[in-house]
């Protein structure tokens, strides 16, 4: 995931310890988290933002990579909104005087989850808002249309970007927290399927091999967390996949990375050609990446997450 504009070791796809990423404000581009670190009770959308740059890319609304934005486990950069990108509302045409046009309705929901975010909401509240938003925006897109137009497709984009950061935010696996503080099931299974939901509009969108491999570990994570051990393999086999063809090597080895943990919180045997944990964290060193540290840093952080410390609870 990526909210803020970040740097990338692997071009597309560096900061992994936050994970959000970005539909197109270019400041900080309406950003959707990447496979970073989350900052839900940070008090500001930075935290969530930031973690998710770290494995992604930003993403104009276009489709197009700005920039290697990345986000880091516990590095925090640029802050980026995840407000949808901004559309000519005159292509809109309001059913009635005063209705709120479709780009309105997603810059509101965007301002509102955002205030949510920053606030350190109950995640469950945080779920709910994304899923209802994005109820809202789609309400107003016609499913039946042959293609979309400019303002649809921008909506879209918007609710893609809030769908994905809620569920970053909402994912244990960004800090160490006591166990009395481990998310409940019924929110982690709120957040897989808006991390679900997202990737449906990923692959709609067409947004490209990196945010695919990114929408892929997102749900992968969530699998990971609710010990869903193969499913959670698949989702990830899928993200370094997809981060190969993007040529995100960076991106690829955390992948790989968190299949071995997968493993490992599971107690079984890798299967044949899976890297170990240990295997991998030299493959992030020898390969010169710019956010090699930080790359480690969130793959630590995520291992004692899942195996140390949720074997004791």
């Amino acid at each position: 995931m990526c909210g803020k504009q970040c740097r990338s070791s692997v071009r597309g796809a560096t900061r992994p310890a936050s994970a959000e990423q970005c539909s197109g404000n270019k400041r900080t581009g309406s950003c959707q988290k990447l496979p970073t670190r989350k900052s839900q009770a940070r008090g500001t959308a930075r935290y969530a933002t930031n973690r998710v740059c770290r494995l992604l890319t930003v993403v104009g609304h276009n489709g197009g990579v700005q920039t290697g934005a990345v986000f880091l486990l516990s590095g925090y950069s640029t802050v980026h909104g995840i407000e949808g990108p901004r559309v000519p509302t005159e292509t809109e045409h309001p059913s009635s005087a005063g209705a709120e046009t479709l780009s309105e309705l997603a810059a509101r929901h965007g301002r509102q989850l955002k205030s949510l975010r920053g606030a350190g909401t109950d995640p469950h509240a945080i779920i709910a808002a994304a899923n209802a938003a994005a109820d809202e925006i789609e309400l107003r897109v016609d499913a039946a249309a042959p293609a979309l137009t400019e303002t649809e497709r921008a909506a879209l984009l918007a609710v893609q970007a809030m769908t994905f950061n809620a569920a970053a935010d909402c994912w244990p696996g960004w800090e160490i927290a006591a166990a009395k503080e481990l998310r409940p099931s019924l929110d982690l299974r709120g957040g897989l399927d808006l991390a679900r939901r997202s990737s449906v509009l990923v692959h709609r969108l067409h947004l490209g091999a990196l945010r695919e491999g990114t929408a892929h570990w997102m749900v992968g994570a969530y699998e990971l967390a609710l010990g869903r051990t193969d499913e959670a393999v698949y989702s990830f086999s899928l993200a370094v996949a997809r981060y190969d063809a993007a040529g995100a090597p960076g991106m690829a080895w955390l992948a790989r990375g968190y299949i071995a943990i997968t493993y490992e919180a599971a107690h079984r045997p890798r299967a044949d050609g899976v890297a170990s944990f240990q295997e991998v964290l030299s493959a992030i060193e020898a390969g010169d990446l710019e956010d090699a540290a930080s790359l480690r840093d969130q793959l630590n952080t995520a291992r004692r997450v899942f195996t140390t410390i949720r074997s004791t609870t």
